[in-house]
């Protein structure tokens, strides 16, 4: 699984493509994480179109109650998909299961709308209290 990295406008984009495993999708996590701390970003653009994730639902349930791990509490994931390789239904699941949380994802298809919810800098659905009050970098 091919994953490319790059900072643009205090965004973090990371395009993943080629099919991924579990691990693979959980070393790109890792590699966000760390590349969201020595950038100083809280906003991620995760473009995932050209991906094939093949995982269960208890695996997307697990890796979405992951992704508080190593990131600020404040941080913003837009996640681009295509409804022709991946579920949309998955996709409004993850959605709920990170709101659940105070985990602020949401999915785009498309990407000018992504871009448009990360430069906000308020999410719609799973708003964290603090981001709710005003307090979003």
């Amino acid at each position: 699984m091919p994953a490319v990295f790059r900072v643009e406008e205090g965004i973090l984009v990371v395009t993943l493509t080629g099919e991924m495993t579990d691990a693979e999708n959980c070393e790109a996590r890792r590699a966000c994480a760390e590349l969201c701390r020595q950038q100083d970003v809280s906003r991620m653009l995760i473009d995932l179109r050209g991906a094939v994730i093949r995982s269960s639902l208890l695996d997307t349930y697990l890796f979405v109650t992951s992704l508080a791990e190593g990131f600020p509490p404040d941080t913003l994931y837009a996640v681009l998909f295509s409804p022709e390789t991946h579920d949309p239904d998955r996709a409004r699941f993850s959605e709920d299961v990170a709101a659940k949380r105070g985990i602020r994802v949401k999915m785009f298809t498309r990407e000018d709308e992504a871009g448009e919810w990360l430069r906000r800098g308020r999410g719609d659905r799973g708003t964290s209290p603090r981001a709710r009050a005003g307090d979003v970098r």
